[in-house]
């Protein structure tokens, strides 16, 4: 365990509310405001695409120059040779396909920790730190834990990935060719590589047939650490699987633009305030160019949400962070301290979502106004004009209050008093 005073909290809080938390107010505006930016534009290049855009053949390179859709197959000829890594390059033969992915795990020492607030007030906290034993895609680096004899009693030996074991990659080829056009590598990479490969294990290595949800069956291969007294938990277990793109279904449907056969993104005009926009797609199996262009349409409404909420929380979080010297105060009061800094960070949380609204709908509206003046002007118009129309509504009804009152009132009171 690990132990943090009070008087330490509090200076840490400090340094958040005056130098952390107005960093993270300015990158949230930056990422609202950004966000806004790239929605239009993204909205332009798609409307832009969906006018320009060409449907073409399979049987030879068509429309030059000019950004086409087309349904084909992707073609051995030309497929990329992939060396399995590690140990299990020697006894197999280079694979062919788009890419190949690496899918390993190993046993691996894991560190934890549960952070509390200490009973009884005074504002420190308690740190503990605990360790389990647990499957992990990458290598964990032990020496990097806080509690050195408390990790070794839990699990045992130190962590490892030899060299020659494989760890969780995915290589893809440079291009590919789909029908009679060659796609680039960003093309590529939009294959999907769910074929399993089935290899040669290397000596000692078992092969497991497992199957997954879909109902879908792979080769795992496997290599068991030598359970002994100082390794009961077998740190060290590994389990690859190779994945490559399927020749049974090899039919993509692409929209990109045709340079002579090659096939790259396609980049939108220039307009006010964007520079021109990026489109392509490669999708599996065969699709209209209305479904295309409603997944791309879709894809792009989702991740102005996304970063929309994103940058939200992030303002909120620094606005909440602001009052944060206020709970760890309320902590170093005796006995009813963690309670009432509980209370007032509750509190602070829900009075910070108020300025945090407001400054996430400001930094959108004057994007909104500066993208496209247009339609975010008059919007501007109402919500100016529904605000003044509320603030005389406030004047003139207490300019009513006030008359109605009868004569003398106020000098009935202070003889009163």
């Amino acid at each position: 365990m690990e132990s943090q005073s009070g008087a330490s909290r509090f200076m840490n809080s400090l340094v958040v509310a005056l130098c952390v938390a107005p960093i993270l107010v300015i990158v949230g505006c930056f990422l609202l405001g950004w966000n806004e930016k790239r929605a239009v534009c993204d909205q332009r290049a798609l409307d832009e695409a969906l006018e320009k855009v060409k449907e073409v053949p399979c049987t030879a390179p068509a429309e030059d120059g000019h950004l086409v859709l087309f349904s084909c197959d992707v073609s051995d000829k030309g497929l990329a040779s992939f060396e399995l890594p590690g140990v299990f390059a020697e006894k197999n033969k280079a694979i062919k396909g788009t890419g190949v992915q690496v899918k390993a795990l190993m046993k691996q020492c894991v560190e934890s920790q549960d952070t509390k607030k200490d009973k009884g007030g005074g504002g420190g906290t308690t740190t503990t730190f605990s360790y389990t034993v647990e499957w992990s895609d990458h290598f964990v680096d032990d020496s990097k834990f806080h509690k050195d004899l408390l990790w070794k009693q839990a699990c045992g030996v130190p962590n490892s990935w030899p060299d020659n074991f494989p760890t969780s990659k995915t290589f893809y080829a440079d291009s590919a060719i789909v029908g009679p056009y060659t796609v680039s590598k960003p093309f590529v990479q939009k294959i999907p590589l769910t074929a399993p490969v089935k290899a040669s294990a290397p000596n000692g290595w078992s092969e497991t047939k497992t199957t997954t949800s879909g109902g879908g069956s792979f080769m795992e291969y496997s290599l068991e650490a030598v359970k002994t007294k100082n390794n009961p938990n077998r740190i060290g277990d590994y389990k690859v699987s190779f994945w490559t793109s399927d020749k049974s279904h090899p039919t993509m449907t692409v929209l990109g633009l045709n340079k002579n056969g090659q096939v790259t993104p396609w980049v939108s005009g220039k307009s006010w305030l964007c520079s021109g926009g990026t489109v392509y797609d490669l999708m599996y199996g065969k699709e209209s160019k209305d479904d295309v262009f409603s997944v791309k349409m879709d894809e792009a409404s989702a991740m102005t949400v996304i970063l929309r909420i994103l940058g939200f929380l992030l303002i909120w979080f620094a606005c909440s962070r602001f009052m944060e010297p206020l709970g760890v105060l309320a902590d170093c009061i005796p006995c009813i301290g963690p309670w009432l800094g509980d209370q007032i960070e509750a509190i602070a949380c829900c009075i910070s979502c108020f300025p945090a609204c407001a400054c996430s709908l400001g930094v959108i509206g004057v994007v909104y106004v500066a993208m496209r003046p247009l339609i975010g002007i008059p919007m501007l118009l109402i919500f100016v004009g529904t605000m003044a129309a509320g603030v005389l509504f406030k004047m003139n009804s207490s300019k009513n209050a006030e008359a109605r009152q009868p004569d003398g009132y106020y000098g009935q009171e202070m003889a009163v008093n």
